[in-house]
């Protein structure tokens, strides 16, 4: 998983800290339900699911792709089974990742991550100019990070399988009996 969008979608829709809602305190609620209407979460929903269906549909066709050629099979009788697959697996994310549905899970997280102090020093903050410029640049900001971090990783595939091909065959040579 060398994608943080990813990564942050596979934690948040795993966490175990998201069953147990519990509501805060009045006080508390009110400035998280200030920060989520200063932040908007929920405007960034969309791309982070563009570029999920992107970077899902890239590694699932690469794959795909591999396992075909492995098989000597035609890849185009596969076409439109793998498209569907992909609608389908894309739909089911973009309903666990709605807004209506994480907007809770969301409430909770800051409730746990951050005191009223905090909150309302952050929400002090956003409302400067140069909060408000944070918020403006943060989207874009965000994919440049993530392009950036794509693009250092990207070169590491070759790495990684030459790592674990040496793993195995230390690991066929070192002829240690099994654990039990």
């Amino acid at each position: 998983m060398n994608n943080p969008a990813i990564l942050f979608l596979t934690t948040l829709l795993l966490s175990p800290l998201l069953h147990a809602q519990t509501k805060p305190d009045p006080a508390k609620a009110a400035l998280i339900d200030e920060m989520l209407a200063i932040t908007k979460p929920e405007a960034s929903m969309p791309q982070m699911m563009a570029q999920f269906k992107i970077m899902f549909s890239q590694n699932f066709e690469k794959t795909f792709s591999d396992q075909i050629t492995q098989n000597h099979d035609d890849p185009a009788r596969y076409q439109k089974p793998l498209h569907d697959f992909e609608d389908k697996v894309f739909n089911l994310m973009s309903d666990r990742m709605s807004w209506p549905r994480l907007k809770p899970k969301f409430i909770e997280l800051y409730d746990q991550t951050f005191t009223k102090e905090e909150l309302a020093d952050i929400i002090t903050f956003y409302k400067t100019p140069s909060g408000q410029s944070m918020l403006q640049k943060m989207p874009t900001l965000t994919t440049k990070a993530m392009q950036l971090g794509q693009s250092e990783m990207a070169g590491a595939g070759p790495e990684i399988e030459a790592m674990a091909s040496q793993l195995m065959k230390d690991l066929a040579n070192s002829k240690q009996p099994s654990p039990k």
